[in-house]
């Protein structure tokens, strides 16, 4: 095989000569057969390949390639809007999974930006988000709280919508549904920053399941949380 044929390149081939998400996913699955159902859909909904898919299309198109279809559910819900920005070296966010855990497919968040233009666009495509297990709640020095092991990274996220303003978009990181996400499990999200824009907190924001981290920064005083949305199937 070409190695440089990728799931990727294949998918929007397919969908430029046939337009179906079912012949993309055939398309893909001759090519590939290990592909599961969950890489499927994280392929089909890639912004380069369909740019909004409703979950029946996905899984309508998934059954068409003989896979089971993926059953997702929102884990976490803690969106509002941000009243404060970060100057740390590294910031983050812990969360705690509740009593159902899951395969990690994708986390929403409006909390980076305060850019516009391209700039904002830039900034947003070149950010990435790690997982990482919890250690402790410490934002000074090197042992913080964002020192624990990183179990999976994603980078190039898609912007969604402006509903928090147009500074600040909410924008969605879509992972391969390979990381296992503990029932009663705290968990770190770092996120780490393309140039030219900046993270936004809220302050006193009730989110009880974990807090938002700025290493090294301001406002460590007081409870600060990163608002955020996350998927599991």
């Amino acid at each position: 095989m070409d190695l440089s044929i990728t799931p990727l390149k294949i998918a929007t081939l397919t969908r430029e000569l046939f337009g179906t998400p079912e012949a993309v996913v055939i398309a893909v699955l001759g090519a590939f057969p290990q592909y599961n159902a969950i890489e499927m859909r994280t392929l089909l909904l890639n912004s380069s390949v369909y740019p909004a898919l409703s979950s029946a299309e996905v899984n309508q198109a998934l059954q068409a390639g003989g896979l089971t279809p993926v059953t997702e559910f929102l884990a976490i819900y803690s969106q509002f809007t941000t009243t404060n920005t970060t100057e740390g070296k590294q910031i983050g966010q812990s969360f705690t999974i509740g009593s159902e855990g899951g395969y990690l497919t994708r986390i929403i968040t409006n909390s980076l930006g305060g850019a516009s233009g391209q700039q904002l666009l830039n900034g947003i495509a070149n950010s990435t988000i790690n997982i990482r297990e919890y250690v402790n709640d410490i934002e000074t020095g090197t042992k913080n709280a964002l020192s624990g092991k990183v179990l999976t990274s994603k980078g190039s996220p898609t912007v969604l919508n402006y509903d928090y303003g147009a500074y600040y978009p909410s924008i969605e990181f879509l992972f391969d549904g390979s990381l296992s996400l503990k029932s009663n499990t705290k968990y770190v999200m770092e996120f780490v920053l393309g140039r030219g824009i900046a993270a936004y907190i809220k302050i006193d924001e009730p989110y009880n399941g974990g807090q938002g981290y700025d290493i090294d920064g301001i406002n460590l005083n007081y409870k600060r949380n990163y608002p955020f949305s996350l998927f599991l199937s």
